[in-house]
């Protein structure tokens, strides 16, 4: 590939950097390190060399460059977003605050998180209804605790009041309760102060606490 292939530049063909060597790296082949004949050189995912065709002894332009990086940051970042969805579910805000910590400049990680919701693969209301799921399974506890961690988790506010409302009902919130309760007496014999106390701790309302212990 050679600068012509990206229109014009500002750069003289003197200034352009020639190839020198590409060296397969990474732990599957996945990336090739670029040598330019100043020295320089970068990580390149090698689904991009390919594409672009390029081999030792072609010249590029900065701009040229730059754009092959920028085309291989995203490339590493998406495939990064994708692994961690792989494993669970995420909300875009805490996929979002992973990818940066991994070293992705937050432009390229809201390209990537922007392209991922238009497929589908990012879904604060699918993560929503799966998270509470299995909070209610685990985890019992009362609406507001729900509310919290979700909104903890970066989901928007109007969508954690839809989820909360549409999952989370009355009836819900008491066989919650009441599970939590089932549990503790297993464990020990708790008084009905005690118990009132581990209930409001995990922010049953006082309603669902009454008709819980006044059986």
């Amino acid at each position: 590939m050679d600068s012509g292939a990206h229109g014009e530049s500002f750069n003289s063909p003197k200034d352009n950097l020639f190839i020198t060597s590409l060296k397969k790296g990474g732990a599957k082949g996945e990336m090739v390190r670029v040598d330019f004949s100043d020295g320089s050189s970068f990580f390149m995912a090698s689904k991009i060399l390919l594409e672009e065709d390029l081999s030792p002894g072609d010249d590029l332009d900065e701009e040229s460059i730059a754009g092959l990086k920028r085309r291989s940051r995203l490339y590493e970042a998406e495939n990064k977003a994708i692994s961690f969805l792989s494993r669970s579910l995420h909300s875009a805000r805490t996929l979002r605050l992973k990818l940066i910590k991994r070293g992705f400049d937050p432009d390229i990680v809201d390209e990537i998180l922007k392209r991922l919701m238009e497929q589908g693969h990012v879904d604060d209301r699918l993560f929503a209804e799966e998270w509470l799921r299995i909070r209610f399974m685990k985890h019992p506890e009362g609406r507001m605790a729900l509310i919290s961690g979700l909104r903890k988790r970066g989901v928007p506010r109007e969508i954690v009041e839809w989820a909360v409302n549409s999952f989370f009902t009355p009836e819900m919130e008491e066989e919650c309760a009441r599970r939590f309760v089932e549990r503790l007496r297993k464990r020990s014999s708790p008084s009905k102060e005690e118990l009132s106390d581990k209930l409001y701790s995990r922010h049953f309302r006082a309603r669902v606490i009454r008709e819980i212990l006044s059986g």
